[in-house]
C-alpha cells in the first residue's frame, strides 16, 4: 500500500514561470479593458489603438452647440 503525505511543495520552475507569465498577461488584458472611453453621442465603447491612441471625432453639437467626442460611425451620420 502507497503511503500518501500532504506536505505541500513547490511547483518546478517550468510551473512557476508559466504562471508568471499568465499573471502578467492578464494584469495587461485587464488593463486594456479598464482603458475603454465611451462616445459621447451613442455611448459606443471605443478601446486604443497599438499606439495608444483613441479614435474620435471632434464635433459640434448643434443642439448644445458644445465639441463632443464621437466615434468613428456617429462622425459618419453627422457629415
Amino acid at each position: 500500500m502507497k503511503t500518501l503525505t500532504f506536505i505541500p511543495r513547490r511547483p518546478t520552475p517550468e510551473r512557476l514561470k508559466a504562471a508568471v507569465e499568465e499573471t502578467k498577461r492578464k494584469a495587461a488584458q485587464r488593463q486594456f479593458l479598464k482603458s475603454v472611453k465611451y462616445c459621447q453621442r451613442c455611448g459606443r465603447e471605443v478601446y486604443p489603438d497599438s499606439e495608444g491612441r483613441y479614435p474620435f471625432f471632434e464635433i459640434v453639437d448643434k443642439k448644445w452647440e458644445i465639441t463632443l467626442l464621437v466615434c468613428e460611425e456617429c462622425y459618419k451620420k453627422e457629415k
